[in-house]
C-alpha cells in the first residue's frame, strides 16, 4: 500500500512540474505610440509630396522567456486615398526612405518586420520604425483646402504578428492627411514674340505666342500683363491676352495667347537696313 502511494506522489509531482513549465509567461508586444503624418501637396509644383511618420513597438517578457522576438507589422491597403468634399488624393505608404517598398497587409510579404532583442536581464525592450507617405505628382489640381478642413484618409488598421503563421492582432489605426494650398502656376511659359515690321507698312503687323496656366479646381483667377503698350525703335505696339476676365481653375493646364500688334504707317528709327530691339514683359496670375 505504501508503494502505491509512493508512485502516486511521484506522478503528481511530475504533473505539477509540467504545469509550472507550460504556465511560463509568453512574450507580449504592442504598438503604444505612433505618429500620423500630414503632408502639404502642391499640384502645380509637379513633384511628389513626401512625409515621414514613426511607430514604436514595445515588447515585455518574463525572466524565463527568450531574449529575442521576431515580429511583423502590416497595414490595410484596400483604400489608399484621402478625401474632401467629394474630391480625393491618392497616396502610398512605404517602408523605406527610397519609396520603393510599399507597406502591405499582414501575411503579404510586404510588412515591416524585424527582431527585437532584450539586453542583459532586461524584461522590456522597444524599437522605433519609420514609415514614408507619398502623394504622387499625378494628383493634379484638386481644390484647395485649409485648416480646419483637410484631405483625410479613412482610418487604416495596423496589425501585429509575432509568428510567421500566427494571427494578426489589430494594434491601432493610422489616418494620413494633407493640406492643398490655393495655387496657380504657369505650366508652359511663352516663347519670344517676334514682330517683323517694315517702315510705313500699309497694314498692321501681328504675332502671337501661347502659354499655359494651371490652378486648383474651382479656384477663381485672373491673368494680366504688366503693361499692354510699349515702344521699340519709335514703333508703338500693343499687347493683349486672351481669354480675358476672371477664369476658373480646372486642375489642368489652360491655354492662353498673347497677341502683339504694330499699327500701320509708322516710320520707326533704324540706321541700317535691318534693326532689332527687344523688351521684357511680366505675366501675373492673381487668385
Amino acid at each position: 500500500m505504501r508503494r502505491h502511494w509512493k508512485h502516486l506522489l511521484r506522478a503528481l509531482a511530475c504533473l505539477s512540474w509540467l504545469f509550472m513549465r507550460d504556465a511560463r509567461a509568453i512574450i507580449s508586444c504592442s504598438l503604444p505610440a505612433f505618429t500620423d503624418v500630414q503632408a502639404v501637396y502642391r499640384p502645380g509644383a509637379n513633384i511628389d509630396s513626401n512625409n515621414v511618420g514613426t511607430m514604436t513597438l514595445r515588447c515585455d517578457r518574463s525572466a524565463s522567456d527568450p531574449t529575442t522576438q521576431t515580429y511583423w507589422i502590416g497595414i490595410d491597403t484596400s483604400n489608399p486615398s484621402m478625401t474632401l468634399a467629394g474630391y480625393s488624393l491618392n497616396y502610398m505608404i512605404y517602408t523605406d526612405a527610397g519609396y520603393s517598398q510599399p507597406w502591405g497587409n499582414a501575411n503579404s510579404g510586404a510588412e515591416l518586420s524585424g527582431q527585437i532583442s532584450f539586453l542583459g536581464d532586461s524584461l522590456s525592450s522597444s524599437v522605433t520604425h519609420y514609415y514614408y507617405l507619398r502623394i504622387p505628382r499625378t494628383n493634379l489640381g484638386q481644390p484647395a483646402s485649409a485648416l480646419p478642413y483637410k484631405y483625410q484618409s479613412a482610418p487604416i488598421d495596423i496589425n501585429l504578428r509575432l509568428s510567421s503563421l500566427g494571427p494578426a492582432q489589430s494594434q491601432g489605426k493610422l489616418q494620413p492627411s494633407a493640406l492643398v494650398p490655393a495655387e496657380c502656376s504657369i505650366t508652359t511659359p511663352p516663347s519670344t514674340l517676334t514682330l517683323n515690321y517694315t517702315s510705313f507698312s500699309q497694314s498692321s503687323i501681328k504675332g502671337s505666342v501661347g502659354f499655359g496656366v494651371m490652378c486648383n479646381q474651382n479656384l477663381p483667377y485672373n491673368v494680366a500683363l504688366d503693361t499692354t503698350v510699349g515702344s521699340l525703335m519709335e514703333l508703338q505696339y500693343s499687347l493683349a491676352i486672351s481669354p480675358t476676365g476672371q477664369q476658373t481653375g480646372s486642375g489642368t493646364s489652360n491655354p492662353f495667347t498673347i497677341t502683339g500688334t504694330i499699327a500701320p504707317g509708322q516710320a520707326g528709327r533704324c540706321t541700317g537696313g535691318v534693326c532689332n530691339a527687344s523688351r521684357s514683359h511680366t505675366i501675373t496670375v492673381s487668385y
